[in-house]
């Protein structure tokens, strides 16, 4: 489906496969993002949510791995409340939410 959607001409392709996590590609690379693991009460605005950082991520000029990483983060923090917007978090809130599980080993982008 990455290759198909590639060759119609869109340039990122991102999936989400819920707990799962998320793959992209951007057409030289495909991506594979585990979700954080967290205690979840809701999946309501999950996938707005990871949209949202994702492309807030790649707004601000990080990579792809980085963008994904970010968005799985913000999904990861809206799960953990009820309702579509309550759990969204600030930039730097996700920056720390990242950092922190990084220091753990956690949340790592594989590439393939």
């Amino acid at each position: 489906m990455f290759r198909r959607l590639h060759e119609v001409g869109v340039d990122i392709v991102v999936m989400t496969e819920g707990a799962k996590g998320a793959k992209a590609s951007d057409g030289q690379a495909h991506y594979t993002v585990p979700a954080y693991q967290v205690e979840v009460t809701s999946t309501v605005g999950a996938g707005d949510a990871f949209a949202a950082g994702c492309m807030s991520a790649l707004h601000r000029g990080l990579s792809l791995p980085e963008s994904l990483r970010m968005a799985a983060a913000n999904a990861a923090s809206v799960v953990q409340q009820s309702g579509a917007n309550v759990g969204i978090l600030t930039w730097d809130e996700a920056l720390a939410f990242v950092r922190e599980r990084r220091a753990k080993g956690k949340g790592q982008v594989a590439k393939g």
